[in-house]
């Protein structure tokens, strides 16, 4: 495939990334490295659909999201993560919510999952992400989503 991009991007893509930059990646972006060819660290696996994304760190990746958010997986690199950037990283997921309603996949996230959990059992952790409790799953809206947008 051809790919065109400005000099400066190259530039940018040619140097180091940073260590503090947070990014959330549709599986089927080219732009994703993993799946076949560069396996996930640890026991995750990603599947190139549309419904997944991973939150990467300087690259590296840090959660598997499967489903919009049904099921989210953090990978071993999370685990070396202070708190506030495992927050930070997870509220990253409200942008699954970005995009206008007619273009948006899905009307709220609704994790059932998490760690291999009920997605409860990680309600601290979640919560101030800006997820809600809704059962034994945790939920953001769009209007969650926006509020979770204005911490950032």
């Amino acid at each position: 495939a051809y790919q065109v991009a400005l000099a400066s991007a190259v530039d940018d893509l040619r140097g180091k990334p940073d260590p503090h930059v947070l990014t959330l990646v549709n599986a089927t972006d080219p732009v994703c490295v993993y799946g076949a060819l560069a396996p996930l660290p640890g026991e995750g696996r990603l599947s190139r659909v549309p419904s997944s994304y991973l939150v990467l760190r300087a690259g590296a990746p840090l959660f598997l999201v499967e489903g919009h958010g049904k099921r989210v997986t953090p990978l071993p690199d999370a685990a070396t993560l202070a708190d506030e950037t495992r927050v930070a990283a997870l509220r990253l997921l409200r942008l699954i919510l970005a995009p206008p309603g007619p273009l948006r996949a899905v009307r709220s996230l609704r994790i059932d999952e998490y760690d291999g959990a009920p997605a409860v059992e990680a309600a601290g952790l979640l919560e101030r992400a800006g997820f809600r409790r809704d059962g034994e799953r945790m939920v953001m809206g769009v209007l969650e989503a926006e509020a979770a947008a204005r911490v950032v």
